[in-house]
Parts: structure tokens; C-alpha cells; sequence
């Protein structure tokens, strides 16, 4: 007869991983209290400690005031970081009670398409005067000339590209400056010197070519690509018809503009 089997004396089970729910409610908790007891610093310590992720939710939740307290004493790529996993109505609710300058200053450390998006819900004087105060303002300006709902709206001008008469060993050199950014690429688009796309090539490739080896002779010319006007809906079916996880933008003599990449 089998015997039972006895867990060993001090073994728990394994703790099940927390959601980004429960570890904002926990979060928030904390704060409050802390608050409560005045003790303000080990408040603002404990939110230090949280993913931006989980900050940006914790923040949204917080009383108000404690909110805007916070809000003020963060560091401007603090709250940089946070907007990256917010929706831009809730961005610009966040940022309600900031001036035009401290708006500027943060936006300036997020990614243009991040910035326009939140620019584009703002009345047009306080979206002109934040403009003027940043100082990464012309890409993001690009931006705001394009409806939320296409291409242009939706795509970021940052990403990474080559020169289609680039060597392999360049081209890879390349992207080691992007650091970690590049841990989240798997294919680089390839253009001319007058920016107009002509291929794409993946970092597997790359990584496995000859030294010798030219962008324009390794790259693969099939490349699908939307104008800035096309509307997201059929920008959407593009990227799921060919399983996209980034789709160029290009203008009407095919130059590169932008790239939309796909939801995480």
C-alpha cells in the first residue's frame, strides 16, 4: 500500500507571481500609510523602488492629492518613463496642474510619438507654448501634423536604419551603440542616401553574413510599406496579414518617415 507522502518541515508552497494589479493596490497601500504617519520620504523611497510600469498604475490610483504631491517632487525622466505605459488621456490628466515648462521638460525625454500623443489633447495655446519651452520640439511638431487615427499619427521616427551600401560589420556596429533598445529589434530597414526604403534586413542575417558582405546584396527588397495618411485600421490589417512587428511609413516618393510598431 502506498504510504502518504509528507511535505518536508518548513517547505511552503511556491508564491504565486503577483499581478500589476495587486502589486499597485499593495503599493499604494504603503504610500497612504506612510503618508499618513508623515513620514513623506519613505513614501516617496517605497515608489522609488516600483517598475515604471507599476509606478505609472500606482500614481493613477492615489488620492489626488497625494498624487500631485508626488508628481512634484519626481524627477522629470521619473515621470518620463511612467507616460511610456500610460494612455495619452490619462497622461494629460496626470500632467493636468503642470506648467507648459515642466511639461516640456519631461516630454523632451520620452519618445516623439509619446509626446505628440499627449500634445494632441491639449488646448492648441498650452500645446504651442509647451512646443516653444522643448527643446527636442521638431520631430515631435512633424508628429502633431497627422490625425491620431493614421499612420502618421500612430508611427515614431526613431528606429534604426541603414544605408543600403553599408557593410555588414558597419551596419552591426551600428546597432551595438543602441545598447539594450536593441534587444527589442529583429530586422532593419535598409534605404537609399536620399532616405527612400528599399529593403529590410534581419539581425540573424546580419549577424551571420561575410564580413565583405553589402547591405543592398543581403537585404530582402519585399518590403510592405503604408503612406502617413493610410488610417490605422488598414494599417492594422497590413501588419496582421504579414505578421508585422514594425511597419514603415514612408511619403509619396517613398522616402522614410516613420515606422509603427506593434503593440507589446
Amino acid at each position: 500500500m502506498d504510504q502518504p507522502q509528507n511535505t518536508p518541515t518548513g517547505t511552503l508552497p511556491e508564491e504565486l507571481p503577483r499581478t500589476s494589479e495587486e502589486v499597485a493596490r499593495e503599493a499604494v497601500a504603503i504610500i497612504e500609510r506612510l503618508v499618513g504617519e508623515d513620514d513623506r520620504q519613505a513614501a516617496w523611497d517605497h515608489f522609488a523602488q516600483l517598475h515604471p510600469a507599476d509606478q505609472a498604475q500606482a500614481l493613477w490610483v492615489l488620492s489626488r492629492e497625494n498624487q500631485g504631491s508626488l508628481l512634484a517632487e519626481l524627477e522629470p525622466s521619473t515621470v518620463a518613463a511612467m507616460l511610456e505605459y500610460l494612455e495619452p488621456e490619462e497622461s494629460t490628466r496626470l500632467l493636468r496642474n503642470s506648467g507648459p515648462g515642466r511639461v516640456a521638460e519631461i516630454l523632451d525625454l520620452t519618445g516623439p510619438d509619446v509626446a505628440a500623443d499627449l500634445l494632441h489633447l491639449l488646448p492648441e495655446t498650452v500645446q504651442l507654448e509647451t512646443l516653444r519651452a522643448m527643446r527636442e520640439a521638431e520631430e515631435v511638431g512633424e508628429l502633431l501634423q497627422y490625425e491620431d487615427d493614421t499612420a502618421g499619427g500612430l508611427m515614431t521616427p526613431d528606429f534604426p536604419v541603414v544605408f543600403s551600401y553599408t557593410t555588414t560589420p558597419n551596419a552591426l556596429d551600428q546597432l551595438r551603440l543602441l545598447g539594450s533598445d536593441a534587444e527589442i529589434i529583429d530586422a532593419v530597414l535598409v534605404v537609399t542616401g536620399e532616405r527612400r526604403l528599399v529593403g529590410s534586413v534581419s539581425v540573424t542575417r546580419l549577424a551571420l553574413a561575410r564580413p565583405s558582405s553589402i547591405i543592398g546584396d543581403i537585404m530582402d527588397s519585399r518590403v510592405q510599406s503604408v503612406t502617413a495618411e493610410t488610417d490605422q485600421e488598414e494599417c492594422a490589417r497590413v501588419m496582421q496579414h504579414y505578421n508585422l512587428r514594425s511597419l514603415p511609413v514612408v511619403d509619396h516618393e517613398g522616402r522614410l518617415t516613420g515606422v509603427i510598431l506593434a503593440e507589446h
